[in-house]
């Protein structure tokens, strides 16, 4: 979570978390859990830009993403798109249902469950895998990963395994609070309905108390459940610093040592002698060197920098952009 600017059709672009701060190595489960806008768009922008992340979000039902995908951007994974109420809901309960998609269906008594079983509309869609889902779900349940941003004891907070996620548009006009049990998924929308905006009220501030509420009152009367772990995940112990993962007993007292979970098959590097210096500081390459030089960075006593440059770095072409265009002075 470093200072990374983006070229675009406008000119650079750099994009700022919510408190303006920036966190340096984190792990993918403090940066979704807090919010970390830095950190969600230099993941897109690794794994190919919006067009992947806006055919999905098509998948799973939103139908207001009217214009192409790159005139979004990577500010479409934190929120700079319109969406309704209701297409952002049901695109949350895929999740709880390890990655099944069906169309919202407006009843004015629940179902009967054999006649939907026979009609097979349970068996759902296909969007991401069972996997996947659950990681996303395992994440935004964890209260402690999210504390950091929402301290332990805020309004996402509640007596069962609930996943949880806000959002706050540009200016408070707009914030969000979305999230699901297995068996419910609740969306709650705040703001003002001439698009004035608030002040300073936020996702957690507005829509949160009114989630935890119709949370609480969903399951005063029913067992609050959880999707059961597809086959393929495993825990893991991580160093927190730098993703890697002890393969023994980790000694009592590591501060660092972190319960993780993890696609079997794709597992973190060991952690090795050379992860460390003498002080037994974690060892950062130089592409940390702005953040780790800044005031942002009060990880001193646990993270040092590499003194050469990573060996990775090759060389790239920033100007001109493939999309530039140039006008030349007739004079």
């Amino acid at each position: 979570d470093i200072p990374t600017p983006y070229r675009t059709e406008e000119g650079l672009d750099l994009p700022k978390n919510y408190d303006h701060k920036h966190y340096g190595p984190v792990t993918i489960r403090y940066a979704l859990a807090n919010s970390l806008n830095v950190s969600a768009m230099r993941t897109l922008n690794r794994v190919g830009g919006p067009a992947p992340l806006h055919a999905l979000l098509r998948k799973v039902g939103i139908s207001t993403l009217a214009k192409p995908a790159a005139e979004y951007g990577l500010g479409l994974t934190i929120g700079n798109a319109e969406v309704t109420l209701l297409e952002l809901t049901n695109a949350y309960a895929p999740l709880a249902r390890l990655g099944k998609f069906k169309d919202t269906r407006l009843l004015r008594h629940p179902p009967d469950p054999q006649l939907v079983s026979a009609k097979g509309g349970e068996d759902g869609i296909p969007v991401p895998t069972p996997q996947a889902s659950y990681l996303i779900a395992d994440i935004l349940s964890d209260n402690n990963a999210r504390s950091a941003a929402f301290g332990v004891r805020s309004a996402l907070r509640l007596p069962f395994q609930c996943a949880v996620k806000t959002g706050t548009s540009s200016d408070f006009r707009d914030n969000w609070c979305i999230g699901f049990t297995r068996d419910l998924t609740v969306g709650v929308w705040v703001g003002n309905f001439d698009n004035t905006p608030m002040r300073g009220v936020s996702g957690v501030s507005g829509a949160g108390p009114i989630f935890q509420r119709t949370m609480l009152a969903l399951h005063e009367e029913r067992e609050a459940t959880w999707p059961v772990q597809p086959e393929g995940l495993v825990r893991i112990t991580i160093d927190s610093r730098t993703g890697h993962r002890f393969l023994g007993e980790v000694q009592a007292g590591q501060p660092f040592a972190q319960r993780e979970l993890c696609l079997a098959k794709r597992l973190p590097l060991p952690v090795r002698e050379e992860d460390y210096e003498s002080r037994h500081r974690a060892i950062i390459d130089q592409r940390f060197h702005e953040w780790f030089t800044s005031a942002d960075n009060n990880r001193h006593a646990e993270l040092a920098l590499a003194q050469e440059r990573p060996l990775d770095l090759s060389p790239k072409i920033v100007s001109p952009m493939p999309t530039a265009i140039y006008l030349l002075d007739p004079e």
